[in-house]
C-alpha cells in the first residue's frame, strides 16, 4: 500500500501524563533521523487569528470533509444547552478546528506532524469541562469516521495514573490547569477521573472506526516510549485502514 504524503502523530492523554515531554522527545529523535518534521504550535493550529475570508475558506473546506462532523457539533450543543444562539457560535467556530489543521498542513511543506495535543484530546476536554460526556461518543464517532485524502494519523495515548498525573499538575500548576480544577471546586482526582474516561471513549470510537491507536507509558522510560512509536510509524501501523483496527503493540 503506498504511503499518504502527509502524516499526522496526534497525542492524547489526561492532564499531567506526559504528552508534551513524549511529543518533544519523538520530534527531537526523527528529526535527527533526517525525517521532514514539524511540530507547530498549538495557536498555529487551534485558533488562528486570520481574516474573515480565511474562515470563510475553511467553511468551504468543511464541506467536503467535515460537514456532518459540523452539523453534528452544532445540533449536540443545542440539545444540551437550549440555546441555538450560543450553539450557533461556540459549536460552530469550534467545529472549524480539523479545517485549520489540514489548511496548515498542506501549506507547510513538512511531511511528517507532531501534535502533543489535538482533536481527540480537545474534544475530550470540551466533554470533561462542560459535564456532557455523553456528547463525546457522538463528537467522536463523527471525527473518527473522516478521511482526509493524502493524511495518515497516528494515534498515541499517554496513559498514567491518576495520582502520578495528579501530583504533577498540582505541582506545575498554570492558569489554564488550574482553570480545569476550579471547575471541579479544587478536586483535581476527580476532573482527572472525568478525563480519562472521556479519553477511553474516544479512543474506543477511533478503534471502532478502523484507525490505529499506540499506548504508552507516561511515567515510564521516555526513550522506550519513542521507540515503541517509532517502530509503529516506521513499519507502517498507521496504513492499516478501516480494515485493520488494533492495539499497536
Amino acid at each position: 500500500m503506498e504511503r499518504a504524503p502527509f502524516l499526522v502523530v496526534e497525542f492524547m492523554g489526561i492532564p499531567g501524563s506526559g504528552k508534551s515531554t513524549i511529543a518533544c522527545a519523538l520530534y527531537k529523535s526523527l528529526r535527527s533521523s533526517g525525517y521532514d518534521i514539524d511540530m507547530p504550535r498549538k495557536s498555529d493550529y487551534r485558533r488562528p487569528r486570520k481574516s474573515f475570508l480565511y474562515f470563510l475558506r475553511m467553511d468551504l473546506l468543511s464541506l467536503f470533509y467535515f460537514f456532518p462532523y459540523r452539523v453534528r457539533r452544532i445540533y449536540e450543543r443545542w440539545v444540551a444547552t437550549g440555546s441555538l444562539r450560543w450553539s450557533l457560535k461556540k459549536g460552530f467556530t469550534r467545529s472549524r478546528y480539523p479545517a485549520y489543521l489540514v489548511d496548515y498542513i498542506r501549506r507547510n511543506g513538512r511531511k511528517v506532524f507532531i501534535l502533543e495535543e489535538w482533536c481527540q484530546h480537545q474534544t475530550s476536554e470540551e466533554a470533561v469541562c462542560s459535564f456532557d460526556e455523553l456528547a463525546l461518543e457522538r463528537y467522536c464517532a463523527k471525527l473518527s469516521d473522516i478521511d482526509i485524502p493524502s493524511i495518515d494519523v497516528v494515534y498515541v495515548l499517554v496513559e498514567t495514573e491518576i495520582g502520578k498525573a495528579r501530583v504533577r499538575i498540582e505541582g506545575e500548576g498554570g492558569c489554564e490547569r488550574e482553570g480545569f480544577v476550579d471547575r471541579f471546586g479544587g478536586d483535581s482526582e476527580e476532573l482527572l477521573r472525568r478525563w480519562k474516561n472521556a479519553l477511553e471513549a474516544s479512543v474506543f470510537q477511533i478503534e471502532k472506526s478502523g484507525k490505529s491507536v499506540v499506548y504508552v507509558c507516561g511515567s515510564g522510560d521516555v526513550s522506550e516510549s519513542v521507540r515503541k512509536i517509532r517502530e509503529n510509524i516506521d513499519r507502517g501501523v498507521h496504513l492499516l485502514g478501516r480494515g485493520g483496527s488494533r492495539r499497536a503493540s
